[in-house]
């Protein structure tokens, strides 16, 4: 059994950089900076393109929808070198039906499932406005969060639950309200077309708890809700942490909102300094902070597999998980 490897703060922020780089020494690769630059070629080719079929497609219809339930079930819904851990199953909700899928976990021997709309959303104005990135792909480390959440659903008993930046499905949110047995769970995301598919997946599925999904943009937290200052018992939230002009607005958004026994799930893959910047801000601000590269036992295996292939460049493509908090010990 590999290990978590679990930090304090006087280490993050001592050699924060150098912390993540030895959680992650289980590969070395010589080509990685060659690697590394053709996936982002080709990650930036590849959102060229989508860009340019919304502004050159000729039909009404397909200027405003450019068709991602086609591609569903490959999960990224922007097609990358590396085609993600196969962690999520994706089907048809009905075979007459294209705009509403279940979305399908295995855990522990166990199944679980959440219907979730996929709207007609991009438009030109779509792929270009306000932190657009939720309504373009369905990223790795949501899925590997629902792993997580779903393997440890009890500690979500009668809690206030807080998803941030969870894009068009907020499916780790989503799948906490049905199995999870909290109290109350709300979504958010920045974006307003991503919040209104949020809102009919809420209304696909059946919750035994209290349901809120809004727009919150995290530099107006406090405005927008003013009273919901250290409320909730977990904030989750995955693959947020690569804008550096909005990095500080989300600290002081999980500061704000995370209670005093509270813990924060951030998950993301390290991303060269993005991870690490992150930490440190979090420090910062008074927060606690544990590194997590080993978290599911699943996840870790698919990891040590994708290892071997030239495709798989695990500073882009693997999770790893933050537990944040105002105090020093975290569950």
């Amino acid at each position: 059994m590999t290990e978590n490897y679990v930090v304090d703060d006087n280490d993050l922020i001592k050699n924060c950089e150098s912390i993540l780089k030895s959680s992650l020494s289980s590969s070395s690769n010589t080509n990685k900076s060659v690697k590394d630059l053709s996936i982002r070629k080709q990650n930036a080719r590849n959102r060229w393109k989508l860009l340019a079929r919304a502004i050159q497609s000729e039909s009404k219809h397909e200027q405003m929808m450019i068709k991602a339930h086609s591609i569903a079930p490959s999960i990224n819904v922007i097609a990358q070198n590396f085609d993600g851990f196969d962690l999520v199953k994706i089907e048809q909700l009905r075979k007459d039906d294209r705009n509403n899928l279940i979305m399908k976990i295995d855990v522990a021997c166990k199944r679980y499932e959440c219907n979730v709309h996929l709207e007609k959303l991009w438009t030109v104005k779509d792929l270009i406005g306000f932190n657009n990135t939720g309504n373009i792909t369905f990223w790795t480390s949501e899925a590997a969060l629902c792993h997580y959440a779903m393997e440890n659903l009890s500690m979500f008993d009668n809690s206030w639950v807080l998803e941030l930046g969870g894009g068009m499905f907020c499916l780790c949110g989503l799948m906490i309200a049905k199995y999870g047995n909290s109290f109350a769970v709300h979504l958010t995301d920045g974006n307003q077309s991503s919040l209104q598919n949020v809102k009919k997946s809420v209304i696909l599925n059946e919750f035994d708890c209290f349901m809120k999904a809004s727009v919150l943009r995290w530099e107006d937290s406090v405005k927008q809700c003013p009273l919901e200052r250290q409320k909730y018992n977990f904030i989750l939230c995955a693959d947020c942490l690569f804008f550096d002009d909005s990095r500080a607005a989300l600290v002081d958004s999980i500061c704000y909102f995370l209670s005093e026994n509270g813990i924060a799930l951030v998950i993301a893959p390290k991303r060269g300094k993005s991870m690490s910047l992150f930490i440190k801000k979090c420090i910062s601000k008074g927060l606690h902070c544990q590194v997590h590269t080993y978290y599911n036992k699943e996840i870790w295996e698919k990891h040590q597999k994708f290892l071997k292939s030239n495709l798989y460049n695990e500073d882009m493509h693997y999770p790893i998980l933050l537990k944040l908090s105002h105090l020093k010990t975290v569950k």
